[in-house]
C-alpha cells in the first residue's frame, strides 16, 4: 500500500507542476519531470527499494515502465 500512496503523491505533484509550467508558458513536461526528479527519491526513499523484496521488485518494474514511457 505504501507504493500506491507514494506513486499517487508523485502523480499529483507532477500534474500540479505541469500546470504551473503551463501557466508560465513553458512545456508542462518540464514541470512533470522536475517534480518526478525532486520528489521521487524523497518519497520513494521511504519505500524499501531493495530489489530482493516484493516491494522493491514492484518499484523496479514501475521505474522501468516510467523510463520506457518517457522515452
Amino acid at each position: 500500500m505504501d507504493l500506491i500512496l507514494a506513486l499517487l503523491l508523485i502523480f499529483v505533484s507532477a500534474r500540479a507542476a505541469g500546470e504551473v509550467m503551463e501557466r508560465l508558458h513553458q512545456s508542462p513536461m518540464i514541470g512533470e519531470v522536475l517534480a518526478g526528479i525532486l520528489l521521487g527519491p524523497m518519497v520513494l526513499g521511504l519505500v524499501d527499494p531493495n530489489p530482493s523484496t516484493e516491494l522493491g521488485a514492484s518499484l523496479n518494474v514501475v521505474a522501468n515502465l516510467g523510463v520506457f514511457i518517457l522515452v
